[in-house]
């Protein structure tokens, strides 16, 4: 092989134009980019609108197995929680959920509902019927706060839904209003 035929040969590889190049492009495709893809999609951020949704589900499905010890008003509320956090994350699409709301979606099923149920639970298995009535009331005026913040963001993003379709219409009129079409 002659100077000339390995700097061609390099040149090939180096622009991926080659056999060379074309058997990483081919590799790369077939393999490295599904295994990739994969990955990123396995390895979500807690926030993320789709690992949120996931996590509604887990909430759900402790609050179900508490559901013997909670009182029946604290179960319900619970659940409103969830169905409220599961409305937000449908009704915005993944883009148009702001950092903030997601932040906030992410503590309440990841650490305060958790947390208040939990504790609820410790209260009531060490204090027995005591105090339960004072527990019982403290439960509910805690899930009603989290319900009444998960409603104020639903109304949020829905009314962000009303903003966006009043714009589309201020835009239309003021692009076709006079158009000859």
């Amino acid at each position: 092989m002659s100077a000339a035929d390995t700097s061609g040969a390099t040149a090939d590889h180096a622009s991926g134009s080659g056999v060379v190049g074309r058997l990483v492009s081919r590799f790369r495709s077939r393999v490295a980019d599904p295994v990739a893809e994969r990955v990123n999609t396995a390895v979500r951020p807690d926030d993320d609108p789709a690992a949120l949704l996931a996590q509604v589900g887990v909430v759900e499905c402790e609050i179900d197995r508490l559901g013997g010890v909670l009182p029946a008003e604290g179960t319900v509320l619970a659940r409103l929680v969830t169905d409220g956090a599961r409305q937000v994350l449908r009704s915005a699409h993944e883009d148009r959920l702001d950092i903030h709301g997601r932040v906030a979606l992410n503590a309440l099923l990841r650490d305060y509902l958790p947390t208040t149920l939990t504790r609820y639970v410790s209260a009531r298995r060490a204090g027995g019927d005591a105090g339960a009535a004072a527990w019982d009331a403290q439960l509910a005026d805690q899930l009603e706060a989290m319900r009444e913040s998960v409603q104020q963001s639903l109304a949020a993003v829905l009314d962000d839904d009303v903003r966006g379709l009043e714009a589309q219409g201020i835009f239309l009129r003021t692009k076709f209003a006079g158009a000859d079409l």
